[in-house]
């Protein structure tokens, strides 16, 4: 594809984004780069320098696939490069975040930048690497809400026996919202959630919670990632694509 400028959702600081794909025309079942040049009011930038770091998120056409990268790997100065084998054919939308380091929350309204593009995708659909197997599920209440309200979403990440894990346990864990495709995916939010008090007389708590207002009715997607200890201190991403009915 010819490169295409990112179109913004969030400017806080005046980045721009281009995108460039190698090969120019991608195609399912090949491995694609995406490369992205970062500029300030059209001069070269380099957001590293300043500890200023990109999440990527690549959503399939049906939603059936949806990647997180964090950080997108930096090939040199103000230019960053995300290798992606799709395996759905049609139009991806690929979101692009540069988190503000003196901000907390980082992300969201608040970021440096959110903007987005979309890849073209020929050929026909692929099976998609299988993942390997976790021993855990991330579970969600509620799978409702209504425009304009508020939701509390409250999540916990739960072992193949059904207990839940304690939140000790659980690094960064992150919500994100992608309105669903019979309303385009015109909005990506990126956020974390916040830990419930644990309940009396116990030490800790197993329920994490992120509030969420949807603006528009509809079929919209939340996609839920959660980083757990597991065994031998190693940490093991769980993900989970719950979609939410809202209504008016």
């Amino acid at each position: 594809m010819a490169p295409v400028r990112l179109t913004s959702t969030v400017q806080n600081i005046p980045y721009e984004v281009t995108l460039h794909t190698m090969p120019g025309t991608p195609r399912t079942g090949a491995e694609t780069t995406m490369f992205f040049t970062v500029t300030k009011e059209g001069k070269p930038a380099d957001p590293a320098i300043e500890g200023r770091l990109l999440h990527a998120v690549v959503a399939s056409p049906s939603l059936g696939t949806i990647h997180h990268t964090f950080p997108v790997e930096e090939e040199r100065a103000g230019v960053y490069r995300l290798k992606e084998t799709f395996t759905e054919p049609g139009a991806h939308r690929v979101w692009i975040e540069i988190e503000n380091p003196t901000n907390t929350p980082q992300h969201g309204e608040h970021s440096d930048l959110t903007a987005w593009a979309d890849v073209q995708v020929g050929g026909g659909r692929t099976a998609p690497s299988s993942p390997s197997p976790v021993p855990y599920r991330v579970e969600m209440e509620p799978k409702t809400a209504r425009v304009g309200v508020p939701t509390a979403f409250r999540l916990k990440a739960v072992d193949a026996a059904g207990v839940a894990r304690p939140i000790s346990e659980i690094s960064e864990p992150a919500l994100y919202a992608i309105v669903g495709p019979a309303e385009e995916r015109t909005y990506f939010q990126h956020g974390h959630t916040e830990n419930e008090p644990a309940p009396s007389g116990t030490r800790e708590t197993a329920t994490t919670t992120r509030k969420n207002t949807f603006s528009t009715p509809g079929q919209h997607m939340l996609w839920v990632v959660m980083f757990i200890e597991h065994e031998d201190f190693q940490i093991i991403p769980v993900e989970h694509q719950f979609p939410i009915e809202v209504t008016q």
